[in-house]
Parts: C-alpha cells; sequence; structure tokens
C-alpha cells in the first residue's frame, strides 16, 4: 500500500502546479502507475476505488486526444465531460489515499 500512497502523493502535488487547470490531466498520467501495484490483499472497496480512477484517468486522456468537431453544442458538451471527469479524478485520488493510509 505504501507505493500506492507514493503514487497517489505524486498525482494530488500535481494539482496545484500550473498552469491552472493542468494538474489533473497530469496527474491522470502519474495515477496511470496505480495499474502496476499489486492490490489483491486490498479489501473490495479499495480495490474498486482504485479500479473507477484508474478507469476516470483513461477516460480523460481519451478525451485529451480526441479532436474536438467545432459544432458549438459538440464543443460544450466535450468540456463539460472532461470538467465532470477531471473533478472526479481530483475527489477520488483524495478519498483513496485517506483510505489507504487509514
Amino acid at each position: 500500500m505504501k507505493e500506492s500512497i507514493e503514487i497517489l502523493d505524486n498525482a494530488i502535488d500535481c494539482l496545484g502546479e500550473p498552469p491552472f487547470g493542468e494538474g489533473v490531466k497530469r496527474a491522470a498520467f502519474k495515477l496511470q502507475e496505480l495499474e502496476k501495484v499489486d492490490c489483491k490483499d486490498w479489501p473490495d472497496d479499495l480495490r474498486k476505488m482504485r479500479d473507477e480512477l484508474l478507469e476516470d484517468c483513461e477516460t480523460l486522456i481519451s478525451l485529451m486526444r480526441e479532436p474536438i468537431s467545432h459544432g458549438n453544442v459538440d464543443t460544450q458538451m466535450h468540456a463539460t465531460e472532461k470538467n465532470e471527469v477531471e473533478q472526479r479524478i481530483a475527489q477520488e485520488m483524495e478519498i483513496l489515499r485517506a483510505r489507504l493510509k487509514g
């Protein structure tokens, strides 16, 4: 669990780094390292939280790579979805770290 806490600490540190709004994106890339961590001894709820966090990171990364069509509605929907995923990642990181630390 110590390795997971370090990964989460490093990812959370990204949140406060400039430029504003880019921290969650950098954190999402760092959080992918959680996939390599052996979590078979973790309680089921923590494993589920980890899996959901990794899924949200994958979603955000794919949204960042996805070309935005220039229609006004599409652009707004894309931005809204990206913001929602970024907020979830920020919250999930904090919760998982707190739970792992006990």
